[in-house]
């Protein structure tokens, strides 16, 4: 959450809300390289600059995350990929 990785990030940002491509780069994981992930060294707990940073832009329905999988519901805020098909 500096720069010049900021920048670029904000940019990146910009495009996935205009472009409506929601789950395209956000990393869960910690150790992702040259920017992190959206939790800490723990797995447990959110980066919670980074996840306010990205929130606006991940993928919602009805204010529920929706997560890739048809099945499994991406956490206790989430639903499934066929749960956000349905409400269209």
């Amino acid at each position: 959450m500096t720069q010049p990785n900021l920048k670029w990030m904000t940019y990146l940002r910009q495009f996935i809300s205009e472009n409506r491509i929601n789950h395209t780069f956000w990393c869960f994981n910690s150790n992702s390289g040259d920017t992190g992930g959206l939790v800490l060294d723990d797995f447990t707990t959110w980066d919670e600059e980074k996840y306010e940073f990205v929130k606006e832009v991940l993928w919602q329905a009805d204010g529920k995350f929706v997560g890739l999988d048809h099945e499994i519901p991406l956490g206790e805020n989430g639903i499934t990929l066929t749960e956000a098909s349905e409400i269209g």
